[in-house]
């Protein structure tokens, strides 16, 4: 998603059962990630460029909860939030 005026998105593990890769660029109203994808198995790589703050803090979250989850002990999740200090 890029540049879009969305403020909340709701969604589950089971909208996005084999989502691998979310990318999220310059979603500016953007108050959060979904915490259902964090019980995605599939979810491998988030990038989020320019994100709120709150947005940042949910996918941090969701980073916490893919390595806290035993099915991905073998499996790394790569969280990308540009810039950094977010």
């Amino acid at each position: 998603l890029g540049r879009s005026d969305l403020v909340h998105w709701h969604a589950s593990s089971h909208h996005f059962p084999r989502l691998e890769r979310v990318v999220l660029k310059h979603c500016t109203h953007l108050e959060e990630i979904p915490c259902g994808f964090g019980e995605v198995s599939a979810l491998q790589n988030m990038e989020l460029y320019w994100p709120t703050p709150a947005a940042a803090a949910s996918a941090r979250l969701i980073q916490q909860q893919k390595q806290q989850d035993q099915r991905m002990v073998n499996s790394a999740f790569k969280l990308l939030i540009y810039p950094p200090d977010l």
